[in-house]
């Protein structure tokens, strides 16, 4: 089985790996999960808890909780990174029928669910890749063998359901209460499954069809699960790179910024990094402009690329500033090394007005620049 150390997506910040999926928008604690919504709450206890969102099920029926991004049906993947409290090899869990019926279960599954969103409700039908935990002999701890189950399956708009592929590992995952991650990628019409506790291992591929415009994802709490979610990450194809509102030239911007009191507006230069270089790559120790634009600022590239240095040009679109409620803090959209723009879960402060921090919380990095007074 192919198998990958990486288990963060696989886009990059500063240097995007060939043929990666452009759009990544992510549900993490950074923001308070807001991109989460569970589609019911009946038996249910949903929210943020610490540093992951809790989805404790306590309903007899599945516990979906959605993410809000939807993708196009072409070529996406979902990716979640999960636990489940509620595995416990030999413990039973109680849950409530709709009618208030109290039953008990025992080995409770949890997961990610990919369904159409066509038909104006996103759950109606849904692909589930789910876990499930097991003994072989519970009552023999000689010959006793603890497994994981991991199924893809089709739930029909009606509920009927379909067992695509099945594959019980005794390894490469956590049996009990920690972290694993499953991920969904649909490319080319075949539907592929990972999942893994500390490294991704390819599980199997299926044909499919969605047949629909558009996708939501999830991750999926059965009954009696108590789920916590580290976080939630949807990409998709969406090749937009923005592109700057007029071209600068040097002269232009010596002019504009020689006049300007705006202490965002200026020359910044590179400073320092933070990059978790398993993930992350710098893209070159760059020299860029900062002009006032509308509701915040553009970032105009001047010099320093590294990767790609032929196709970067000074006056260029590096990035964009938004304004918040916050005192120098600005949402941020970055263009990286190969051209394709970064704006979910990123954002800028200014400290002191001479130093430009491009934070990026999710690979826990940040790349500095200092004001440059004089050039």
């Amino acid at each position: 089985m192919p198998r990958h150390r990486i288990i963060l997506p696989a886009a990059l910040w500063l240097l995007c790996t060939a043929g990666a999926l452009a759009a990544t928008h992510y549900a993490t604690v950074h923001n308070r999960f807001d991109q989460l919504k569970p589609t019911a709450t009946v038996h249910c206890t949903t929210g943020c808890r610490g540093e992951r969102f809790l989805a404790d099920n306590a309903s007899a029926t599945p516990l979906l909780v959605a993410h809000t991004i939807a993708m196009p049906a072409g070529r996406f993947r979902v990716q979640a990174r999960m636990a489940n409290q509620h595995n416990d090899a030999r413990s039973s869990y109680t849950v409530r029928t709709a009618s208030g019926a109290k039953q008990r279960v025992h080995d409770p599954e949890w997961g990610i669910y990919v369904a159409p969103v066509n038909t104006g409700n996103a759950h109606t039908e849904r692909w589930e890749l789910v876990a499930q935990c097991g003994n072989s002999a519970p009552n023999d701890e000689i010959t006793d063998e603890r497994s994981m189950t991991l199924t893809l399956r089709h739930v029909a708009p009606g509920g009927h359901t379909t067992t695509l592929a099945s594959q019980r590992l005794t390894k490469g995952v956590n049996l009990y209460n920690r972290l694993n991650t499953f991920q969904l990628e649909l490319h080319d019409g075949t539907l592929t499954a990972w999942a893994g506790d500390d490294e991704l291992q390819q599980l199997f591929a299926v044909p499919l069809a969605i047949g629909a415009r558009s996708v939501q994802a999830g991750c999926l709490a059965g009954p009696g699960a108590k789920v916590e979610i580290e976080r939630c990450v949807v990409s998709y194809d969406e090749r937009t790179t923005p592109a700057p509102t007029r071209q600068w030239t040097v002269e232009a911007l010596d002019s504009l910024l020689a006049q300007s009191t705006d202490p965002v507006e200026g020359y910044w230069a590179y400073q320092d990094r933070d990059l978790d270089d398993r993930h992350l790559r710098l893209g070159g120790r760059y020299t860029v402009a900062v002009v006032k634009q509308g509701d915040g600022y553009e970032i105009i590239y001047i010099d320093g690329a590294e990767t790609r240095r032929s196709q970067w040009h000074t006056g260029m679109l590096k990035g964009r500033l938004t304004r918040t409620m916050f005192s120098d803090h600005y949402d941020l959209m970055w263009v990286d090394a190969t051209g394709e723009p970064i704006a979910r879960d990123a954002y800028a402060t200014v400290e002191n007005g001479v130093l430009l921090n491009l934070k990026f919380p999710v690979f826990n990095s940040q790349l500095r620049l200092h004001k440059v007074l004089h050039r």
